[in-house]
């Protein structure tokens, strides 16, 4: 303000018109409030920017999480359905929000016995291997994995039904110890005498969280 008021004296004193004096003031407050503006403007939208990409990428993520927990679920309870196409949906999806290759094929890895079961368990219920194996192939592209592995898989289940081998009983009795402990775990909270129906939402909560924790994984 100093400034301008001794520019001004200063013009005024040469004898520069009072008007033209005013007007060149005013235009220079209003060029410099234009800029001002102009950066606070670009600021705001930098911000919006930064928030806007934030959002994404947090939704993205739990799109992300969410798809792996689906997968594996689904693959998990396999025994519930008549053949892979569920599965290889859920599969497909993950694959879709961009759950990392190697998570998905990590997850064939650990459970491929489920695969193998599955498939083995149908056609010794005298499903044809076509109508058994339906979906298996694109469950097995969908988890990032070659094609030949569904053959394999197929041709290991087909054994079995003349030479039945158990395959990796470990993992499936943990599997299944894992989920009657779950059970038993919740029944437990549940039949907990006097508790408040918070503490009580809240225990189920932590239960489900571990049984969650022990059983699936999460995308790096």
């Amino acid at each position: 303000m100093l400034e301008i008021l001794t520019i001004a004296a200063a013009l005024a004193a040469s004898g520069y018109p009072l008007v033209k004096l005013v007007q060149s003031l005013n235009e220079r407050a209003n060029a410099r409030s234009a800029i001002q503006q102009t950066r606070e403007r670009a600021k705001a939208a930098a911000r919006l920017r930064q928030a806007q990409a934030e959002t994404t990428r947090r939704l993205a993520e739990a799109a992300k999480r969410q798809a792996a927990h689906d997968m594996q679920v689904a693959i998990q309870q396999l025994a519930q359905s008549p053949d892979f196409r569920r599965a290889a949906s859920f599969a497909a999806r993950a694959a879709e929000v961009r759950v990392p290759a190697t998570f998905r094929q990590r997850q064939f890895c650990r459970l491929r016995p489920l695969l193998l079961d599955h498939l083995a368990r149908r056609l010794q219920a005298g499903v044809g291997l076509q109508a058994a194996a339906n979906g298996l192939r694109e469950l097995i592209a969908a988890l990032g994995v070659a094609a030949y592995e569904a053959d394999y898989i197929a041709t290991e289940a087909q054994a079995c039904q003349t030479s039945p081998v158990e395959r990796d009983p470990d993992y499936r009795e943990r599997l299944r110890n894992s989920h009657a402990a779950h059970t038993r775990r919740l029944d437990a909270i549940r039949n907990t005498p006097d508790l408040d129906e918070e503490l009580l939402e809240q225990l189920l909560e932590a239960e489900q969280e571990r049984f969650r924790r022990e059983v699936l994984e999460e995308p790096d």
